[in-house]
């Protein structure tokens, strides 16, 4: 394993794998950091300058230095190829509603990121799959919109440094077929994979929300959950599984407080969350993946999708950490 320290030509320096440790958090905090002992740090080592592995997603430009002469090491920090992508905004054209596209996904892709990143990020060959039409959130990140775009076509986004011979080095961003490890090997206890799940239906079902005014007077709201997590408009729930609260948000107007019970009954609703040693599987996971398992004891099982991947050196060991989504 390489840990490429690059100019802000992108041309690279040298290896400093065998004297820094280094944290990549590529879709949740979407930012790297690295630390160098004092003695390593060189004028390089500066804003501007890349850090990456070659052949993975894991790196970024150095957009922080911290420096703290009680340390022994300083640190280096910047956004990752996806945090790069969540501080763009999809504006609608003038004069309309929304932004609307159709056509190859990686052109549509490219006219979003080709150009706007200073050769950091390039969409590659177009993929011929093909979008009638799809119409972004007003005002979404250029992450969020295209992540979107292509879960509409069950693709994922994939981005990888690539340097090729003396040529500089870039972040290639492309989408990949996801890909149900969960329908294609069914993991459970007995492929000596350890796993947790955590069905808890104790939740809310039925939240009344209480507004403004007095007495009979008082706006009183009803919400309800069906029995896919979703907001319902009529009661789903009755009898034994019937679980009320109250919701006393005293100053909201009707719509202020219809918005705030919505959200407010999901996180009261029933969670299930499951845990599970991805690594351990020796499969090609990526981010946007789906992996699920079955504990044959209790009957339970859950799929997820792998929603962020933290990758660590530390001491020069390696560990890769799988969050798994909602």
């Amino acid at each position: 394993m390489e840990l490429i320290l690059a100019n802000s030509n992108r041309e690279d320096i040298t290896d400093i794998s065998s004297f820094a440790n280094a944290d990549f958090d590529i879709n949740k905090e979407m930012k790297f950091k690295v630390q160098v002992a004092r003695s390593y740090y060189t004028q390089d080592m500066t804003f501007g300058s890349w850090i990456y592995i070659p052949d993975t997603e894991f790196g970024g430009i150095i957009e922080n230095v911290v420096t703290d002469t009680t340390l022994d090491y300083v640190e280096l920090a910047g956004r990752t190829p996806r945090g790069k992508l969540a501080k763009r905004i999809i504006q609608p054209a003038a004069g309309q509603d929304y932004r609307t596209v159709s056509g190859d996904a990686h052109e549509i892709m490219r006219t979003f990121i080709n150009g706007n990143y200073s050769g950091y990020l390039s969409v590659g060959e177009n993929i011929r799959v093909n979008i009638n039409s799809f119409t972004f959130q007003r005002y979404c990140t250029t992450y969020d919109g295209l992540i979107s775009m292509l879960k509409s076509l069950n693709r994922k986004m994939v981005c990888t440094f690539v340097k090729k011979t003396n040529q500089p080095v870039y972040v290639d961003v492309s989408s990949e077929p996801i890909v149900d490890y969960s329908d294609r090997i069914e993991l459970s206890n007995d492929n000596r994979i350890n796993f947790k799940l955590d069905d808890n239906r104790m939740g809310v079902n039925h939240l009344i929300a209480l507004g403004k005014g007095e007495l009979k007077d008082r706006t009183v709201i009803h919400k309800y959950l069906d029995r896919n997590k979703k907001i319902s408009a009529s009661q789903v729930y009755t009898g034994y599984e019937e679980c009320t609260e109250i919701y006393d948000f005293s100053s909201a107007e009707v719509a202020e407080l219809n918005t705030k019970a919505e959200e407010k009954i999901m996180e009261l609703a029933n969670t299930s969350n499951f845990e599970m040693d991805v690594e351990k599987l020796n499969l090609d996971v990526k981010l946007g993946d789906i992996v699920g398992g079955r504990d044959y004891l209790t009957g339970i099982s859950d799929r997820r999708e792998i929603s962020n991947i933290i990758y660590t050196i530390s001491n020069r060991t390696i560990s890769k950490t799988y969050k798994l989504g909602d």
